[in-house]
């Protein structure tokens, strides 16, 4: 933490020879006025360079030739450097484990970084997000160590980097992985998932995406609250998913306003909460007629808004739910077939 925080510090500090320190963690953390020139730094010893720029909203240097072969610790390491847009495309980061929120705000960052050996990460959470200038491609990358990739790309708007090989067999949390990225329509059809058990607001308004994900193995998947939130273009095939052990789809496909797919031998009965889940779905009119919703509790607004939806939901077991639940088919215009009775299970 040698520099945290001294907002006035800019001086060169290339003479320096730093070839016996092992922690920069947090070094020029807060320096916002800090861009002097560091570029022949010996750091071979270095293992930890966790925050090491965080929010050094004015540094900008080459750092091309620093061997950070012995680093483990990247974490925040360019969080909020505004200005930083570095050569950094040779790094040996084989060693790093820990690449969560490295550029997570970086919003000038765009180097070509695909080449990179990131065989040894586990963590990539909120790695990119915010990053609203990145958009390179990742598809070289070894991710199979990666655990979490939440939020990875979270906000990234120009994001539509070729991933499409990825191994993501390990990663059990990609709650808002794609949340908010304007552009990515990245074909991500043949991912192996089956470890996932988050995908809550995974494309929770990346309105440009619309892809076929009907091979994902999603049987481990519990949360998928908001996944598909104003995911406007969306119409992907997702009709064989294995949705037994979801509890949550509150919000699932609400404003996903072009969808329209065969989810009608979905098993929904693990699912509790249906809260608003096609609310504006303005396009939607599966046949769910047969869905197992025993153990729903929760169906305020699912069908608000629901302009297309016409179907006979007089079957469902609701007996949970007692009363009509708040704003459920509110605005839903076209609909003239049977409610659910409630509090009954025909």
């Amino acid at each position: 933490d040698m520099f945290t925080f001294a907002s006035a510090f800019n001086r060169d500090l290339n003479s320096w020879v730093v070839s016996s320190v092992t922690n920069m963690s947090g070094m020029f953390t807060y320096a916002t006025s800090f861009n002097g020139n560091i570029s022949s730094w010996n750091v071979s010893s270095v293992t930890d360079m966790n925050e090491m720029f965080n929010n050094a909203r004015a540094f900008n240097k080459d750092l091309n030739s620093w061997v950070v072969s012995s680093v483990t610790d990247m974490n925040e390491m360019f969080k909020d450097a505004n200005a930083f847009n570095g050569n950094i495309s040779s790094w040996n980061v084989s060693s790093v484990t820990n690449m969560s929120s490295m550029f997570n705000g970086a919003d000038v960052f765009n180097q070509n970084i695909g080449s990179w050996n990131v065989s040894s990460v586990t963590n990539m959470s909120d790695m990119f997000s915010s990053a609203t200038a990145f958009n390179r491609d990742l598809n070289s990358w070894v991710v199979s160590s990666v655990t979490d990739m939440s939020s990875m790309f979270y906000n990234a708007d120009a994001f539509n980097g070729n991933i499409s090989s990825w191994v993501v067999s390990s990663v059990t949390d990609m709650n808002n992985m794609f949340g908010s990225t304007d552009a990515f329509n990245g074909n991500i059809s043949s991912w192996n998932v089956s470890n996932v058990t988050n995908m809550s607001s995974m494309f929770v308004f990346a309105t440009a995406f619309n892809r076929d994900l009907n091979s994902w193995v999603v049987s481990s998947v519990t949360n998928m609250n908001e996944m598909f939130y104003y995911a406007t273009s969306f119409n992907g095939n997702i009709s064989s998913w294995n949705v037994s052990k979801v509890t949550d789809m509150g919000e699932l496909f609400s404003r996903a306003r072009a969808f329209n797919q065969d989810i009608s031998s979905w098993v929904v009965s693990s699912v509790t909460d249906m809260n608003e889940m096609f609310r504006d779905a303005e396009a939607f009119n599966g046949n769910i007629s047969s869905w197992n919703v025993g153990n729903v509790t929760d169906m305020s607004s699912m069908f608000r808004e629901a302009e297309a939806f016409n179907r006979n939901l007089s079957g469902w077991c609701v007996s949970n739910i007692t009363t009509e639940p708040t704003d459920f088919d509110t605005g839903a215009s076209s609909w003239a077939l049977a409610r659910p009775a409630w509090g009954t299970c025909p």
